[in-house]
């Protein structure tokens, strides 16, 4: 009726336009039902790569456990000798301390008898 107040032509549908309209419908059909079988292939693989993402993810956690029980291990070890280190040093520095203040008095003396010649 629009096409009809438009264009003042009446429309009529033959069966070789009805069949024309249908071989179109079943061309764009399959256009179509290929374009969304290929979105799905590719949501597919999408969805499979994110599985076996998630799975590395959960392994790389299992041995991110099992690494931080010897982290601290070491890190217990690394404590103690740090200590032992330091308590060591402390002894040294008396020591330097002591032989600081020998050498101190052996160039006192030097200094005596080389004023003395």
């Amino acid at each position: 009726d629009s096409y009809f107040t438009r264009m003042r032509k009446h429309v009529y549908v033959t069966p070789k336009s009805f069949l024309c309209l249908i071989d179109f419908y079943k061309s764009l059909y399959t256009i179509k039902y290929e374009q969304i079988n290929l979105q799905e292939r590719s949501v597919n693989v999408g969805l499979q790569k994110l599985k076996e993402a998630s799975e590395f993810v959960e392994k790389l956690k299992v041995q991110l456990k099992e690494q931080e029980v010897v982290l601290k291990a070491e890190e217990k070890k690394t404590m103690a000798l740090l200590d032992k280190v330091m308590i060591e040093k402390g002894k040294a520095d008396k020591k330097a301390e002591v032989v600081n203040g020998q050498k101190a008095d052996c160039q006192g003396e030097a200094d005596k008898i080389n004023a003395e010649k």
